[in-house]
């Protein structure tokens, strides 16, 4: 399990987990996990044509499926109450945020996810990490 012991200011040992993400490294503060980001990212893309939905489907199907193999045993998702992936929420919504502009959704699109699947966890990194500028975009 990905998990560190975290020492408080006196010097003594709290032994309280903190999971880390496996992409990021950044601690999981927000557990909600990728299963059930994705279930609404399922929901959200049912509007685009068949060909666009199935392609986006599979990709979100084989990333949830390569990270299942590293265990479900991190944390509790605060939605479904299962024990979630290693995997933070902001690097599952920057992995489906890349793949719709991969399959080349409209700049509208790109903004109705951000308005949807952007939590703004990391408010201070968002605006330079994954997500480019919109005019930049199609």
């Amino acid at each position: 399990m990905n998990w560190k012991i975290d020492i408080d200011m006196s010097g003594r040992n709290t032994n309280r987990k903190r999971f880390y993400c496996l992409l990021c490294d950044e601690q999981i503060n927000n557990p909600l996990c990728p299963n059930c980001i994705a279930e609404g990212f399922k929901q959200w893309i049912q509007k685009f044509p068949k060909k666009v939905e199935k392609q986006l489907r599979k990709r979100t199907n084989i990333f949830l499926k390569n990270y299942k193999i590293l265990g479900n045993n991190y944390f509790k998702c605060i939605s479904c109450n299962q024990l979630g992936s290693p995997i933070c929420p902001d690097c599952f919504t920057d992995f489906l945020y890349q793949i719709c502009l991969e399959e080349g959704l409209s700049v509208s699109d790109l903004r109705e996810f951000l308005l949807i699947f952007d939590f703004n966890f990391r408010k201070d990194q968002v605006s330079n990490k994954a997500y480019p500028k919109l005019s930049e975009t199609h």
